[in-house]
């Protein structure tokens, strides 16, 4: 590392920024779920509807598990729509997949639902933390590794630098990671 040129413009600090905000909520969401499994309390849930939802936002194609039911907390009537806790939910390579998510939820049918009771109005049907915020936080540190790297090193090597004796290079104070 010592002796590398680290060139950070605004952008790639931004974009670098942004990504360890990214790393860092996605962790949070993991913690939160984890927290939440472990505080909730199980309620009778009824299932309104369940589906599997084509999703073509990103890159390819995913699916979606969704499932609709309504439970009561304390008195008051819920709606809720969460399979899994946390606001991270996993997505699924192939339709059969979401499916099997999905395989018991039938429409009517009175389920367990789990209730954190900090947060009654977040039920959510699965009792376990999921690895999709996992798999967020490591696909943006990947991204913001890539950009870090980017930024490291000369920026067009071999153009407009011109050789010089060793004797007549001075040391360049401050122009990199390490000083």
């Amino acid at each position: 590392v010592r002796g590398t040129t680290l060139h950070l413009s605004r952008l790639t600090l931004v974009a670098i920024l942004i990504y360890i905000l990214f790393i860092g909520y996605a962790g949070y969401d993991y913690v939160e779920q984890r927290e939440t499994v472990e505080d909730a309390e199980a309620v009778d849930a009824i299932v309104l509807n369940s589906t599997v939802v084509e999703n073509t936002a990103g890159r390819g194609i995913d699916y979606d598990a969704r499932v609709k039911y309504r439970y009561r907390y304390g008195g008051t009537k819920y709606t809720g729509d969460d399979v899994f806790p946390g606001s991270i939910t996993p997505s699924y390579d192939t339709e059969e997949e979401a499916l099997s998510v999905v395989e018991g939820y039938d429409e009517g049918e009175t389920v367990t639902a789990y209730v954190d009771p900090d947060r009654p109005g977040g039920a959510f049907l699965e009792r376990r933390a999921t690895n999709a915020p996992l798999a967020m936080a490591g696909a943006g540190a990947v991204v913001a590794l890539v950009v870090l790297l980017h930024a490291a090193g000369a920026q067009k090597p071999g153009r407009g630098n011109e050789l010089v004796p060793v004797e007549a290079a001075g040391p360049d104070r401050y122009s990199t990671i390490a000083g």
